[in-house]
């Protein structure tokens, strides 16, 4: 194989775009629960809200299904 000065200057290229990316975050990524509720209308009993105030400071609700509307071309949400 003949390798000549570009081939060099496209493998240092390459090295100095890649490499920076392989060092370790200097970031604490900390990790909080979260619950996901799964239902139109939100109903939580005295078990659920106490497990929520307790163990988590977030919570996802789901408020509509989208669909496809074929005739618009567009998704649409359902209510």
């Amino acid at each position: 194989m003949n390798f000549t000065i570009r081939n060099y200057l496209q493998a240092a290229a390459l090295a100095a775009i890649v490499l920076p990316g392989c060092k370790q975050s200097q970031q604490q990524h900390t990790v909080e629960p979260a619950f996901y509720y799964w239902k139109s209308q939100v109903a939580l009993n005295a078990t659920e809200q106490n497990t929520f105030l307790q163990q988590s400071r977030k919570m996802y609700v789901k408020f509509f299904d989208v669909a496809w509307n074929a005739p618009q071309q567009r998704a649409m949400p359902v209510a």
